[in-house]
């Protein structure tokens, strides 16, 4: 039986904050919290199961991370438990605020949720990046 998991997200000024709950029971799971001060951690944030193994991967960004803005996006992969610590973390160059906007598919047909992730670039040029999911 597949688990549904919530996730409840907290944007504010100082750090972000996302919550992780089980929706049959609404318990209490996680926090995960980003890692700089002012990074937007949780400003975007889908779900997709991107290392082909059966659950669900959470993927959070974080656009204002660093002090170059390069944004991130801490992958979390799914099974029976979460913990705490991301098992990837994606970057780009400095300046793209990579995590303005977060999503999953299987782009390629391989059977394996891809993720698609937004930047916001100086002089207002977006870019779209896609990282292939794989086992």
């Amino acid at each position: 039986m597949k688990r549904i998991i919530l996730l409840f997200f907290l944007i504010i000024s100082l750090r972000g904050k996302a919550d992780v709950g089980h929706a049959e029971s609404l318990d209490f799971i996680i926090s995960l919290f980003g890692e700089d001060l002012y990074d937007y951690f949780g400003w975007s944030c889908a779900t997709g199961d991107v290392n082909c193994d059966g659950y669900a991967d959470l993927m959070i960004g974080a656009p204002h991370s660093y002090a170059a803005q390069r944004g991130v996006i801490y992958v979390f992969f799914g099974g029976q438990t979460i913990d705490s610590i991301p098992d990837l973390v994606l970057q780009k160059p400095p300046q793209e605020m990579l995590g303005w906007c977060v999503s999953s598919g299987d782009v390629n047909g391989d059977e394996c949720d891809d993720i698609i992730a937004g930047a916001y670039c100086p002089g207002d040029i977006g870019k779209v990046y896609i990282f292939l999911g794989s086992e």
